[in-house]
C-alpha cells in the first residue's frame, strides 16, 4: 500500500480492509502512471479483492501507481509516523515481502521491505521522505518482541540465527548492527487427517473457529464424534481439510471451536526455522484502540489461565485468612476449588456444594479455605508455626464489629473515617506504596522464622512507628471514640455546629473520656449487667481472640478489672475500670497473632546493657541506602559525550531514556581507573556524587550484582541459580549474599555483626523505616533489631480517664505481663508479637532521648530524614555503648517501567542533597574516617526503553560507596566497553551481565570493618572462594587498607578434571562448590595455608563408539554442540554414547617452606592426593571421576592471561598495555596479546586414580594408580614406560621405546 503523495510504503495484509481502492488505466480518467481513488463513501477502506473488482468495472486495473489523482474525493487524511492510526492508504500491486529482523540477543521485529517500482522511484519526492515507516522499518524499527525460538535439548541454549553463527550459515543476510533479516513466508498445513484424541486437539490446533451453526444451513455436517471430539465437515467434502472444525471442551470446561489447520511461521532461505504463527490483534497498516483492548483482553485472560495462577492466588488467600505457611496439601484443595470452581463440604450425612463449576470461582475458593481441615482443626493449634500475625487495619475493623462500632451524629458517612492510616500503621486499601503491595508474602523476619524457611508477611510492617501507634490508636479509640486525637479518625470533613462554634475548633482537642460527640463513633459495646468478672472477661476473650485467650492471661485480666473497679467508684467512672481492662486486653498476644500463647508468667527482661570494648577507637559503621525497585543506574553513571563508541552506543540503545548529556552534566575523571573510557558523567541532578567523588571519597562500582561465580553471556543460565531479574529473587540475594542458603535466615550486615559479637564487641543492627532481611544475623545470637521510624521515634500515648495527662504506669507493668516469656510451645506469631511489644515499648524512651526530633523533622525528605536519625545515632555511639553499627535504610518506587526520566528528575536531587548533607554531619562529628555509606539496588535495569519512556528489570546496575576512609575519584568494576548486544556483557534486551559480585564488593568492606581470618570471612560471605582471587580488598577501596586476598600471592594451577555422567549435563554451581571446598582443604593441609579455587569452565565431551559394516569400531570424541549437530539423539540408537563433563578450575596458594629456603611444592604428590581425595567428593553427585590433569603451573601471583599494563590491575580484566608488575587479581578474561605467554610452568601428566577410556594427548606419560582395562587405540606418544602393566595387549603399531 502506498500513501496518496507517494511518502510511504508499507505492506498490509490483503484480507483486510486495511486501504483505499485506487486504479490506473489506459484512457481518462484512468491513467497508467496515475491513480484514481474509487470508493463509494468517504474513508471507505475495502480489501485487496474488493479493489481489484472495483478497478475491472471501470475497465482499469489495479497497478504501481506514480502519485495520485483526486485523493481528496475519498479523504483528505495523509501519512504519519507517530499517529498511524490516521494514515490513510491505497492499494498498489507493488510486492511487499516482510522479513524478520533478529537481534544478538533474539529479540525480533517485523520489518516491511516493500520493492520499489520505476515509478516509485522516479517520484522527485522519493529522497526527501522516508520508503517506508519507521516503525516498520529496518534500521529503525523499535517494535522487538521476544520469540520462544527452539532451545537446545541439552544446554538449554536459544537456537536462532545471530552473528555468532553467521546468521545460522548464512540461512539469513547479516547486516551492519549485527542482526540478522531473515526471509519469511507463512506456511499453512492440514494437522489431523483422521479422527484425533482431544489431548491432540488442544495440543496441536491453535486457530479459532466460527461455530457451525453461524454458517448458512447445513454448511457443516457433524460427521462424528469420539472421546470428546465432534468433528464437523463442509459440505460436499468427505475428507478432512482445513476448513474442517473441532468441537471441544477444555481443561477450563470451556467449548471451543478449532480449524484443522496449523499456520507456521518460515524463517530463513533454507527453512531452517520453523514456528506457530504468533497471532497479534493490531492491523499495522490501520491499528485502532480497540485491537490494543482486545489484546491486553487476551493477555489478562492468558495469564489468569497461567497454570501458575491458582496454587499463587490459593496460597496467598490462605495467607490473608491467617494461615502464614499453609501446607502443601492445603495450597492444591484450595487451588484445585479455585481451578473447578466448585468445593464440596460434607457434615455429617450432609453434603454442601459451592461454587458454579466455572473457573475461578471466589465462593468456591473461599469454602475452600475456611471448611479446609487445616483451618479448622484444633490440633493444629498445638503447632508453634501455625496461624499468623494479623494485618493491622484486619485487627481495628474486628474490634469495631466485635465492640459494636456506633456511629455518631457527626458522621454524615460522606468522608472517609480513617485519616493517615498507611503512615500510622502501614495499611490502607488503595494506598500500597508499590504494586507488590503493604508487605511481600515471602517476608521471613530474621531470627527464628528465616532458620526454619518459615515466613510471617505481616511482621513486615510492625516497625517502631507501627507498633506505637497501633497501641495509640487503640488506646484512643477505646477512651475517645473515633476522632483525631492520637488516634486513627477523620475529623476534616466536619460541619455540623456545637454552641455556635465550627467544629473545627475542637479538631485535635484533647477531650474528656467518654466524650463522644466529638468524634464520629464509639465502641458502644457494655458487658452483660450482673455478670461476674470472670464471665465478662471470658466474653471479651471469646469476642476480641476467637476464644484463644489463654486462662493464665485472663486471670491477669480478671485482677487487672477487680483493681480497676476499686480505683473508679462512681457509675460513670465504672465505665472506665472497662475501658481500662478493655485496652490491656487489645495488647494480649491472642489479638494480635492467630495463634496460641504459652507462656511461663515470668515478665521479659530488657534487652542486656552492652558492653563496651575498651578501645573506643576502634567504632565503625556500615550504612546501606537500598534504592528499592531497581533504579536505572546507567542514567546514574553514563558515558561522556568524548567517548566514541561508547557514547554511540548508549544514546542509540537508551534511546528515548538516554540522558540529554551537555556541558551542564558533572563531569567525571576516570583516567586512573582502567575502564573504557576517561570520562563520564553522573545524573543532571546528583552534583554532590560528583564533589563526593572528585575529592577522594567516593568510588563508583561499575557492573556490580549478584553471582553465584563469574559467568559469561554463554553460560549464565546454566550457571546462576536465582531466579534473575526478579525483584523477590535478587532483593533476597542483595540482602543474604549468601546464594546456596549456608546461612540461612541470615542478612550480610547481621553476619558482619555476629563476627563482632562473638569476639567480645558491642554491636547494634539499625533500621530505618522497616524489618530488612540483612540485619538478620544468628538467630542463636537472639539480636533484636531496632527499627527506627523516618519521622522520629512516637511517644506512648495513654491518657488518664480522670484528667488529660498521659500516663502508663499503671497499665504498662500489666501489660508486661501479658506479654510474659515464652514456653517451648508458644506460637512463634504470639511470641512475635509479644517480643516486639516489650522490646519496642522499652526502647522508646532511650532512643527519644538520642534522637533530636525537630532536627529530624527538619526535612521534607525521606531519605535526608533517614541519614539524619543514623547521623544522631551514629553521634551517640559512645553513650549507646557500640563499637559497631550497622544501618540500613530503603526508600522504594524505583521500578519505572513509565517515565524513567521523571522518575530519576524526581527522585535524584533528594538522594543527592542527603549524601551530602550526612558528609557534613560526619566532618561535624569527627566521625568521617569511621563510616561507610553503600548506595546499592536489587539489580539495574534494561538500556533499551520499554513503551511510556520506562525500562525493565535487568540485573548488572552502577553503584556508589563513600567515607572518609574510601580511596576515592575512581570507577572501580568494569563498566562495558560498548553497551550494544555484541558486547559480551550485554544479554537480550539490553540487561547487563555482572562481572563484579556482591562478593568481591563486601569482601573488602569487611576487611575495613575488621574481619580478619578465613574462617570468619566464610561466616560474612560463605560463598566469596566462589570467586577465586577476584576479590576486591581493603587496599583497593580504602586509603588505609593492609589486606590481600590470602592465598592469592603464590604457586597457581590449573586444572582439567573429567567426569563421566549419567546424562549430559552440566555440574551445578553447588556442585562445582563442593568440589572447590574439597581442593581447598587438601592445599590446606598440603601447604598449611589458605588455598583459593574458582571453577572457570565446563565441556561436555562424548564419546561415540559404533561398529561399521566391515566389523571395525569407529570411535570419535567430540563436545556436546558437534555431537548435537550431527543429529544426536538420533546416533543413540545406533551407537553407544558416553557423555563426560570436564571442569576447569584453576587454584592458587602459598607453597610450603622450609626455613629460608622456598621449597617448591611436588606438583605431581599435590595433584595426586588431591585426584584421591576429591573422587568420594564427586560421585555423590557423578557417576565416576576419571582423571584430574593439571594443564599450567604458575610459580607468580595466578592470571588468566599476560597483563598488558604499564601498572599493576586493580580490577578484573585485562588491561590494552603491557604491564612491568605483576597484577594484584586475576583477570576475568584473556588477554588480547600480540606476544605469547611465557609460562614458568611445564607440562604435566595427567595423574588419575581412574584408568583412561581415551588415549592420552599428553607429551608426558600418563601416570594411573590402576592399569588400563582395555587397549588404546592409538599409539602412545609418551618417551617413558608405563608404571604399571595393561590388562590388555597394545594395539599401536609403533614399537616402545622402553621394554
Amino acid at each position: 500500500v502506498i500513501d496518496k503523495e507517494n511518502r510511504a510504503h508499507m505492506c498490509a495484509h490483503p484480507k483486510m480492509a486495511s486501504a483505499i481502492s485506487a486504479c490506473c488505466g489506459n484512457t481518462l480518467p484512468l491513467k497508467r502512471t496515475k491513480a484514481t481513488p474509487s470508493c463509494q463513501y468517504r474513508g471507505e477502506k475495502v480489501t485487496y479483492d474488493v479493489n481489484t473488482e472495483r478497478c475491472n468495472k471501470l475497465n482499469g486495473y489495479q497497478c504501481n501507481f506514480g502519485r495520485l489523482i483526486n485523493g481528496a474525493k475519498c479523504t483528505t487524511g495523509g501519512f504519519s509516523d507517530k499517529y498511524a492510526r490516521y494514515n490513510i492508504w491505497y492499494w498498489t500491486t507493488e510486492p511487499c515481502p516482510m522479513k524478520l529482523k533478529v537481534r544478538i540477543d533474539g529479540v525480533a521485529a517485523i520489518v516491511h521491505n516493500p520493492a520499489l517500482t520505476t515509478y516509485v522511484l522516479d517520484n522527485p519526492k522519493r529522497a526527501e521522505y522516508p520508503v517506508y515507516p519507521k516503525y516498520m522499518s529496518s534500521d529503525r524499527n523499535l517494535n522487538y518482541f521476544t520469540v520462544h525460538w527452539p532451545r537446545d535439548t541439552y544446554t538449554d541454549d536459544e537456537l536462532f540465527p545471530t552473528i555468532d553463527n553467521e546468521c545460522w550459515a548464512n540461512a539469513c543476510t547479516k547486516m551492519a548492527d549485527w542482526t540478522c533479516l531473515c526471509d519469511i513466508s507463512e506456511e499453512s498445513n492440514i494437522v489431523f487427517t483422521s479422527m484425533p484424541t482431544k489431548e491432540d486437539v488442544l495440543t496441536k490446533l491453535r486457530i479459532g473457529a466460527f461455530e457451525p451453526d453461524f454458517y448458512d444451513e447445513n454448511e457443516y455436517t457433524l460427521v462424528g464424534s469420539s472421546g470428546g471430539v465432534s468433528v464437523y465437515k463442509p459440505r460436499d467434502s468427505d475428507d478432512y481439510t482445513k476448513s474442517t472444525i473441532f468441537k471441544v471442551t477444555d481443561k477450563f470446561r470451556e467449548i471451543k471451536y478449532l480449524k484443522n489447520m496449523e499456520s507456521l511461521a518460515v524463517i530463513g532461505t533454507t527453512n531452517t526455522f520453523k514456528m506457530q504463527n504468533p497471532s497479534h490483534f493490531i492491523d499495522f497498516a490501520q491499528p485502532q484502540l480497540r485491537d490494543a483492548y482486545y489484546e491486553i483482553d487476551a493477555t489478562i485472560d492468558n495469564i489468569f489461565k497461567n497454570d501458575s495462577t491458582s496454587p499463587n492466588v490459593a496460597k496467598m488467600l490462605i495467607q490473608r485468612f491467617g494461615i502464614s505457611n499453609p501446607s502443601p496439601r492445603y495450597v492444591e484443595a484450595v487451588s484445585t476449588a479455585f481451578f473447578n470452581g466448585v468445593y464440596e463440604y460434607t457434615s455429617g450425612s450432609e453434603t454442601f456444594s459451592y461454587g458454579d463449576q466455572k473457573y475461578g470461582n471466589l465462593a468456591a475458593t473461599a469454602a475452600a479455605i475456611v471448611l479446609d481441615r487445616e483451618a479448622t482443626s484444633v490440633l493444629l493449634d498445638a503447632d508453634p508455626a501455625n496461624g499468623s500475625l494479623r494485618e493491622p487495619l484486619v485487627k481495628i475493623i474486628s474490634l469495631m464489629k466485635a465492640m459494636d462500632y456506633t456511629p455518631t451524629a457527626q458522621d454524615k458517612n460522606e468522608y472517609q473515617k480513617f485519616s493517615l492510616m498507611r503512615e500510622r500503621i502501614g495499611q490502607m486499601p488503595y494506598e500500597a506504596h508499590e504494586q507488590f503491595s503493604f508487605f511481600r508474602p515471602d517476608f521471613s523476619p530474621p531470627g527464628s522464622f528465616a532458620q526454619a524457611d518459615l515466613v510471617s508477611p505481616e511482621a513486615q510492617v510492625l516497625g517502631i512507628h507501627e507498633t506505637i501507634n497501633m497501641l495509640n490508636g487503640l488506646f484512643s479509640l477505646l477512651r475517645n471514640g473515633l476522632n483525631d486525637v492520637d488516634g486513627f479518625g477523620n475529623i476534616s470533613g466536619l460541619t455540623g455546629e456545637k454552641s455556635g462554634e465550627s467544629q473545627y475548633n475542637w479538631k485535635g482537642e484533647v477531650i474528656k473520656a467518654g466524650e463522644y460527640d466529638k468524634a464520629v463513633g464509639y465502641l458502644g459495646y457494655n458487658p452483660v449487667p450482673g455478670s461476674s468478672t470472670e464471665d465478662k472477661i471470658g466474653e471479651l476473650g471469646r469476642l476480641l481472640t476467637a476464644g484463644r485467650l489463654s486462662q493464665q492471661n485472663k486471670n491477669i485480666l480478671v485482677n487487672a478489672y477487680n483493681a480497676a473497679l476499686t480505683k473508679y467508684s462512681g457509675d460513670k467512672e465504672r465505665e472506665y475500670a472497662w475501658i481500662e481492662t478493655l485496652q490491656m486486653a487489645l495488647m494480649t498476644p491472642e489479638f494480635h497473632a492467630t495463634n496460641l500463647a504459652k507462656m511461663t508468667g515470668v515478665v521479659r527482661p530488657p534487652n542486656a546493657s552492652k558492653n563496651l570494648k575498651d578501645d573506643d577507637n576502634s567504632y565503625k559503621a556500615i550504612v546501606v541506602l537500598f534504592l528499592s525497585g531497581g533504579i536505572d543506574s546507567f542514567n546514574l553513571l553514563a558515558p561522556h559525550s568524548s567517548c566514541g563508541d561508547l557514547y554511540t552506543s548508549y544514546t542509540e540503545e537508551r534511546g528515548s531514556v538516554a540522558l540529554p548529556i551537555d556541558a551542564t552534566f558533572p563531569v567525571l575523571d576516570a583516567s586512573s581507573s582502567d575502564q573504557p573510557c576517561n570520562t563520564f558523567v553522573v545524573h543532571k541532578l546528583a552534583p554532590n556524587f560528583k564533589r563526593i567523588y572528585d575529592e577522594g571519597e567516593g568510588i563508583f562500582l561499575a557492573n556490580t550484582g549478584h553471582l553465584d561465580k563469574l559467568v559469561t553471556k554463554d553460560n549464565y543460565r546454566q550457571e546462576t541459580g536465582a531466579d534473575l531479574f526478579s525483584h523477590t529473587s535478587l532483593r533476597q540475594e542483595c540482602w543474604s549474599v549468601d546464594p546456596f542458603k549456608e546461612e540461612p535466615g541470615t542478612g550480610v550486615l547481621g553476619r558482619l555483626l555476629d563476627v563482632f559479637e562473638e569476639n567480645g564487641y558491642s554491636v547494634s543492627p539499625n533500621a530505618i523505616g522497616k524489618l530488612p532481611p540483612m540485619l538478620g544475623g544468628d538467630p542463636s545470637n537472639a539480636r533484636v533489631i531496632d527499627v527506627i521510624p523516618f519521622a522520629g521515634v512516637p511517644e506512648v500515648v495513654r491518657r488518664n480517664f480522670l484528667d488529660k495527662a498521659s500516663n502508663t504506669d499503671g497499665i504498662k507493668p500489666i501489660i508486661m505481663g501479658l506479654n510474659a516469656e515464652s514456653k517451648l510451645q508458644n506460637g512463634l506469631y504470639a511470641d512475635y508479637w509479644s517480643k516486639n511489644l516489650v522490646d519496642t515499648w522499652n526502647k522508646t524512651t532511650t532512643l527519644r532521648s538520642l534522637i533530636d526530633e525537630d532536627y529530624i523533622m527538619g526535612s521534607s525528605s525521606k531519605v535526608d530524614r533517614g541519614f539524619r536519625i543514623v547521623s544522631e545515632m551514629i553521634r551517640n555511639h559512645g553513650s549507646r555503648k557500640i563499637n559497631r553499627d550497622a544501618f540500613y535504610f530503603d526508600i522504594g518506587n524505583f521500578d519505572d517501567h513509565f517515565d524513567v526520566a521523571g522518575s530519576l528528575n524526581e527522585k535524584i536531587p533528594n538522594i543527592d542533597v542527603a549524601l551530602e548533607n550526612f558528609r557534613s554531619q560526619m566532618k561535624t562529628q569527627g566521625n568521617y574516617d569511621k563510616v561507610t555509606v553503600f548506595v546499592i539496588s536489587e539489580f539495574g535495569r534494561t538500556l533499551t526503553p520499554s513503551t511510556g519512556g520506562g525500562t525493565d528489570h535487568g540485573w548488572g546496575g552502577n553503584y556508589f560507596m563513600f567515607g572518609g576512609s574510601v580511596n576515592g575519584g575512581r570507577i572501580l568494576g568494569k563498566y562495558p566497553k560498548t553497551l550494544r548486544d555484541n558486547d559480551p556483557d550485554i544479554l537480550n534486551r539490553g540487561r547487563v551481565l555482572p562481572t563484579t559480585s556482591w562478593d568481591s564488593v563486601w569482601f573488602g568492606i569487611s576487611q575495613w570493618y575488621g574481619v580478619d581470618g578465613e574462617e570468619d570471612m566464610s561466616h560474612v560471605l560463605p560463598n566469596h572462594n566462589s570467586f577465586g582471587c577476584f576479590l576486591l580488598t581493603d587496599k583497593d577501596l580504602y586509603t588505609g587498607g593492609t589486606h590481600s586476598v590470602s592465598g592469592c600471592d603464590g604457586m597457581g594451577l590449573e586444572f582439567n578434571l573429567t567426569s563421566i555422567l549419567t546424562e549430559p549435563r552440566y555440574l551445578t554451581s553447588i556442585e562445582q562448590k563442593k568440589i572447590c571446598d574439597q581442593i581447598r582443604e587438601v592445599a590446606k593441609v598440603e601447604t598449611g595455608e589458605t588455598a583459593r579455587c574458582m571453577i572457570v569452565g565446563q565441556t561436555i565431551i562424548v564419546n561415540i563408539s559404533r561398529r561399521l559394516s566391515d566389523g571395525t569400531i569407529d570411535e570419535r570424541m567430540m563436545t556436546l554442540k558437534e555431537y548435537l549437530n550431527e543429529g544426536g539423539s538420533r546416533k543413540l540408537t545406533e551407537a553407544t554414547a558416553q557423555f563426560r563433563v570436564q571442569v576447569t578450575s584453576t587454584v592458587s596458594f602459598i607453597p610450603i617452606t622450609d626455613g629460608d629456603s622456598s621449597v617448591p611444592l611436588s606438583v605431581t604428590e599435590f595433584t595426586q592426593t588431591l585426584s584421591s581425595s576429591i573422587a568420594p567428593v564427586m560421585q555423590t553427585f557423578v557417576q565416576n571421576m576419571t582423571s584430574l590433569e593439571t594443564i599450567d603451573v604458575n610459580t607468580d601471583v595466578p592470571t588468566q592471561g599476560p597483563s598488558t599494563s604499564s601498572k599493576p590491575s586493580h580490577e578484573f580484566w585485562p588491561s590494552d598495555v603491557p604491564s612491568i608488575h605483576p597484577s594484584r587479581a586475576p583477570s576475568t578474561s584473556p588477554s588480547i596479546s600480540t606476544e605469547p605467554t611465557k609460562s614458568t610452568g611445564q607440562s604435566l601428566p595427567s595423574i588419575s586414580i581412574f584408568p583412561s577410556n581415551e588415549p592420552s594427548i599428553s607429551n608426558v606419560p600418563s601416570k594411573s594408580n590402576a592399569p588400563s582395562k582395555s587397549p588404546s587405540l592409538t599409539p602412545s606418544t609418551s618417551t617413558r614406560p608405563s608404571r604399571d602393566p595393561s590388562s590388555a595387549p597394545s594395539v599401536s603399531i609403533h614399537p616402545s621405546r622402553d621394554p
